[in-house]
């Protein structure tokens, strides 16, 4: 069991299964020394409040998501395999398709874009889940390239 100040907390994980995570909680003597120990670095620092100040680079190494480029993993659910794959590969021209582990019966079509823009990739998928052979775009990942 847990015992004196320590609490414990389990979680249970699809992947990871149950999963405790076991440490000092509140209790009398380990917070009160903790709020003691936070007033002790207050004062011992009084006067030194202030704005934090950040240094602006001269680059600019933040860019915008629009910009990059990846290849996208791609799965949507069809009302015609055929025709999916032919206006998939009209809207997204260079694709890998992925073939099911097993024999599917079921309308699903995956592909792997090759390396294009987000900005570009949003359009794409717009136009592909306003198609009348297209149900539902089931999932969009970024591949790394």
């Amino acid at each position: 069991g847990v015992e004196d100040v320590f609490n414990a907390i389990l979680v249970d994980g699809d992947a990871i299964g149950e999963a405790m995570f076991y440490g000092r909680g509140a209790g009398k003597l380990p917070t009160a020394s903790a709020v003691v120990a936070d007033i002790i670095e207050i004062v011992k620092h009084w006067g030194s409040f202030g704005r934090h100040k950040w240094n602006v680079k001269e680059e600019n190494n933040v860019i915008d998501i629009m910009e990059t480029e990846s290849k996208f993993f791609v799965r949507v659910k069809v009302n015609d395999k055929n025709k999916g794959t032919e206006e998939m590969e009209k809207i997204y021209k260079k694709v890998e398709w992925l073939k099911p582990l097993e024999d599917d019966s079921n309308e699903e079509i995956a592909f792997i874009t090759d390396v294009i823009l987000e900005k570009d990739a949003k359009v794409m998928l717009k136009k592909a889940s306003q198609l009348d052979c297209v149900d539902k775009v089931i999932n969009t990942i970024r591949v790394l390239h």
